[in-house]
């Protein structure tokens, strides 16, 4: 049942209620008929019960002495002859051989052998008669039998009852076609009550599946809707009161649970996008920053393999304010080589954001050691500088002058002038 549609499985329980009350109607329909027949046989029953005390009354006279046997027989075959019942209802009487002894519609037949009267499907009627009284001492022989009027043989119910004394059979039937008509009239009475039943359960039916089937598949595009995160409409059917408005209104919830996940999502998109810009941002700089520590570093080794080769007129452009800082430095570091190579001067310099003071009583190797912390603090390029430093005092041993160089462009800061000047104010001299 699973596999089929809710709308399929209603109209199947409809279907199949259509086909309980069919099949109900059409039961009673034979039951009644069944009935009909049963009382119509039960009065042919009584008919011949009726014959038979007939022939028992005449028997008795018989017995009695009062009438002799022919005499007896004829006055009941007389009487038997003129009874009637239901307007065209009579009796006729046949032996056990059997040959016809009286019948009252047909007298033709009196004293001809029936043996060989078939109806017409075959039976051989009046033999039957005769088993039957012979077997049972009465009871139902059906047949068919032409009827005044009808065009062809009918069906008809017949009673027979054996009266031992005399040998008879007596016998009376009715025409079933009456019973047929019957039948007919309340088949179609039936058929006309089913088909007025069925289109009212049809109609009923269909407005209740179409209840029950059409919000279920609005709340199945609601769903599917959600499912593909589109929350624009609103959910359907949230006012009824049943099992379907409850549906919808936990579909409401769904729909809401949804849009807050949405919107979760979409803020840590948000904020994950912020934290990418902030990332490349900080690695740019980053970038950036290397790449200038890069160029200095290469401006303040080149500077260095100058200052060891004996020259002071070094310069360092002042592109930024690290580099600006450097070159302050890098004056102090000058500074600090002259001194170096005029041992008897008496200048104080200090080397730029350093708190590093030259004292012409420290040995010279102090004063490369500051410059080389200070410029592995800054840098940490002790690798690159460390040997440039080595050759600076290697060059303090040997070289015994040195003159200062011309004044550097404005952009920079040399040797010179960060001997005569520091970023302090301090004045150094020879």
């Amino acid at each position: 049942m699973k596999k089929f549609r809710i709308s399929a499985r209603l109209y199947a329980l409809v279907a199949f209620a259509l086909l309980t009350m069919a099949a109900a109607l059409t039961f009673g329909l034979f039951q009644a008929q069944e009935k009909l027949v049963g009382e119509r046989k039960a009065m042919l029953a009584a008919m011949d019960e009726n014959a038979i005390a007939v022939f028992d009354a005449y028997h008795k006279l018989e017995v009695a002495g009062t009438l002799s046997r022919e005499e007896a027989q004829k006055r009941a075959l007389e009487a038997i002859k003129a009874m009637r019942y239901q307007g065209s209802g009579y009796f006729w009487v046949n032996d056990m051989h059997p040959t016809m002894v009286m019948h009252p519609i047909k007298p033709e037949l009196d004293g001809k052998d029936l043996t060989e009267n078939k109806d017409p499907n075959g039976k051989q009627l009046f033999v039957e008669f005769v088993k039957t009284v012979e077997k049972s001492g009465q009871g139902f022989v059906d047949y068919y039998w032409p009827k005044p009027g009808a065009d062809a043989p009918v069906l008809k119910y017949s009673h027979v009852a054996g009266f031992k004394p005399w040998g008879w059979v007596v016998g009376t039937g009715v025409y079933a076609d009456d019973l047929a008509a019957m039948f007919r009239e309340r088949a179609w009475q039936v058929a006309g009550i089913l088909a007025a039943a069925a289109l009212a359960i049809l109609m009923a039916a269909l407005a209740i599946v179409r209840s029950v089937v059409k919000p279920v598949e609005k709340l199945k595009a609601s769903m599917r809707a959600i499912a593909d995160e589109d929350l624009s409409s609103e959910v359907p059917e949230t006012d009824r009161g049943d099992e379907i408005g409850q549906m919808a209104k936990v579909l409401v919830v769904l729909r809401d649970s949804v849009r807050e996940r949405l919107e979760l999502r979409s803020r840590e998109a948000e904020q994950q996008e912020r934290l990418s810009s902030e990332r490349r941002g900080n690695e740019q700089r980053q970038r950036a920053t290397a790449e200038a520590q890069t160029e200095t570093m290469e401006t303040v080794g080149a500077a260095l393999e100058l200052l060891a080769s004996g020259d002071l007129t070094a310069e360092i452009g002042l592109d930024d304010e690290r580099v600006v800082t450097l070159a302050h430095d890098w004056g102090g570091l000058v500074s600090m080589g002259w001194a170096e190579l005029h041992p008897k001067a008496h200048a104080a310099t200090i080397m730029t954001n350093t708190a590093i003071y030259h004292d012409p009583d420290l040995p010279p190797s102090h004063h490369y050691l500051a410059a080389y912390h200070w410029i592995n603090k800054h840098f940490g390029a002790d690798v690159m500088i460390a040997p440039a430093l080595r050759r600076i005092d290697a060059s303090a041993q040997t070289v015994e002058t040195a003159a200062p160089a011309a004044a550097a462009p404005s952009t920079s800061v040399s040797a010179e002038q960060a001997f005569s000047s520091g970023p302090a104010g301090t004045a150094a001299s020879a």
